[in-house]
């Protein structure tokens, strides 16, 4: 696991897997019909057959690393990727999570589904009270 991460009173922990790709992002067609397809991040073996409540992945994509870009993260619990991979993962030469844009959107930038996990709200606001 490449991050622990708990809640300030120590009762709750998760681990977060970080699988990071140049560029995630996957099109099809030509020309006009060009459009964005799928994502593609390699995951192994070994990470397709987790299935915890407590381990989520972090799929980080830099989007080219270009300086203006600021990199999509899509947080998807061990359960999710599990579910998908079970039934081909052993027999792959390689292992990778290549979900339809349409799938992969609900967990796009969702770190809600870590701080629910952890039992605690989001960071207190940043603003002054009474700011507009």
């Amino acid at each position: 696991m490449d991050l622990f991460v708990g809640n300030t009173q120590g009762t709750r922990l998760l681990t977060i897997q970080v699988k990071t790709a140049e560029w995630g992002e996957r099109t099809r067609g030509i020309g006009p019909s060009k459009q964005l397809h799928h994502l593609d991040f390699q995951l192994g073996h070994k990470a397709a057959r987790t299935n915890d409540a407590a381990i989520f992945f972090a799929f980080v994509d830099l989007r080219g690393r270009r300086p203006e870009s600021v990199p999509d993260v899509y947080v998807v619990p061990s359960p999710v990727i599990y579910e998908r991979c079970v039934s081909w993962a052993e027999s792959a030469a390689m292992v990778r999570w290549n979900p339809l844009v349409a799938e992969a959107e609900p967990y796009k930038n969702t770190w809600s589904l870590l701080t629910d996990f952890l039992g605690v709200g989001p960071p207190p606001s940043e603003e002054p009270e009474g700011a507009v």
